[in-house]
């Protein structure tokens, strides 16, 4: 599993470590080079706001991001494998899995704020600090862009 997750030169598991460093950077979070333990672990690390108290929205984006990142990577590796005989993946489309699978977990935190969950709706204050600083053309949408239809994740 670390050779797949941290190791292999086959095209897919760098380009998509890159391109989450790229999209952590837009919250200014740190990228060390991934190891096993980190993507494993990536549940833990804990950011502090400027004024000392706990980033939620930013563990949160970590979270979602390094975890998404190590499940395209394991998925891509798999089908490159098992359907493709071993035919590699173009930048393109790295880039467009990538893309989706982000974009796709915005939209599902998006979907998960609707009042029709009841108590069980994910709470949109976590949402909006959550993808702060991520949607791409932010300034087209209100504040409260959960209400909001278009949203995307900035990135490339």
């Amino acid at each position: 599993m670390e050779h797949i997750l941290t190791e292999c030169s086959s095209p897919g598991q760098k380009e998509i470590w890159e391109l989450t460093r790229q999209l952590l950077k837009t919250r200014d979070i740190p990228w060390h080079p991934p190891k096993l333990s980190h993507i494993l672990a990536c549940a833990s690390p804990v950011f502090k706001s400027p004024n000392g108290h706990r980033d939620k929205g930013k563990e949160h984006f970590f979270r979602i991001v390094v975890s998404s990142a190590a499940q395209t990577i394991w998925n891509t590796r798999c089908e490159r494998v098992i359907q493709r005989e071993n035919m590699p993946f173009t930048p393109e489309e790295i880039w467009n899995r990538w893309r989706k699978k982000v974009n796709s977990r915005l939209e599902l935190d998006y979907l998960m704020t609707c009042d029709c969950f009841g108590k069980k709706a994910m709470n949109k204050d976590l949402v909006l600090m959550t993808w702060a600083g991520s949607i791409k053309n932010k300034h087209q949408f209100p504040k409260d862009w959960t209400e909001a239809v278009g949203v995307l994740v900035r990135m490339g």
